[in-house]
């Protein structure tokens, strides 16, 4: 599976420039966000890129079920599909909600990652959604960024 991260306001360009088959789009609690362009297969999630420690409360935070979306999606994919994720910035719930699904297509944590910084080198992956994958999934996704020194909180 190849991926494209990107920030929102590349999005609708890299869209048009690669055609992806899929597109996980993931904004703010609200709609504060998405890209225009769409594509066949498409996941849309909105939450904040924060942890309960920096809102002070829980509306809009990652939960269990963004991730059960996520492996879902990932799971009607196909090896060959070309995925663009993006967030705001691109580089903490896009490239957290790339790695679950890298991880749920069988990919082990370490090789996940090396993808996820070919595509994106400035990756800092939303350690609150890696923690909830790992529950669900048995990997050790935020170890392997933690061990990387890349995870962000």
């Amino acid at each position: 599976m190849n991926i494209i991260i990107s920030s929102l306001n590349r999005a609708d360009a890299k869209i048009r420039k690669y055609n992806p088959d899929a597109l996980v789009s993931i904004g703010a609690p609200g709609g504060g966000y998405h890209c225009t362009e769409t594509c066949k297969e498409m996941l849309t999630l909105e939450m904040w890129d924060t942890t309960p420690l920096h809102r002070g409360k829980r509306e809009g935070m990652p939960r269990v079920n963004d991730v059960r979306m996520i492996i879902r999606f990932a799971q009607s994919l196909r090896s060959s599909d070309l995925v663009l994720f993006h967030c705001m910035a691109g580089r903490s719930r896009s490239t957290a909600a790339a790695l679950i699904v890298l991880a749920t297509r069988g990919s082990p944590e370490s090789m996940a990652v090396d993808t996820l910084l070919a595509a994106a080198p400035k990756s800092t992956p939303n350690g609150w959604l890696l923690a909830l994958a790992d529950s669900m999934l048995g990997t050790k996704l935020f170890i392997e960024c933690t061990n990387r020194g890349i995870l962000k909180w």
